[in-house]
């Protein structure tokens, strides 16, 4: 199984090479499931709407239809957010600015999807790992 971040599907919009190229591929040979959270789906939409008006288009007819391709093309979408998700979302932040690094709030619902899915997380270029350090109980 794998779990799309926002920054893979945008690489595939923007025709990034060799990012877009990778994540498309993996779309579109996939024998697994693969998945995307409504969270990530939200980052990707205003992305493509501001590039499409800046390029003299309405914006959303093209965000719109760029999301329902995705989902077309085989990618579920997940919108898990009860508490034990969120619990383990926000776990994912506050431990990354405990090192000093951050982590983007889609980025942690990705992950944590990944998680409870027991899925690759795919980024722009390659698969992640969708492993953080848990903290013990």
């Amino acid at each position: 199984m794998m779990v799309f971040d926002s920054s893979a599907l945008l690489a595939v919009v923007r025709g990034e090479k060799p990012g877009g190229e990778l994540v498309q591929g993996l779309i579109d040979d996939s024998d697994v499931p693969m998945f995307v959270h409504s969270a990530n789906l939200c980052e990707v939409f205003p992305q493509v709407w501001r590039t499409d008006v800046e390029n003299g288009g309405d914006g959303s007819t093209f965000a719109n239809t760029t999301i329902r391709n995705f989902l077309r093309s085989g990618l579920i979408e997940r919108s898990d957010l009860d508490a034990t998700f969120w619990c383990d979302a926000a776990e994912l932040i506050a431990g990354r600015r405990l090192s000093d690094a951050s982590l983007a709030l889609g980025d942690a619902l990705g992950v944590a999807l990944s998680r409870r899915l027991d899925a690759q997380f795919v980024g722009p270029t390659a698969p992640k790992s969708n492993r953080f350090e848990r903290r013990a109980s």
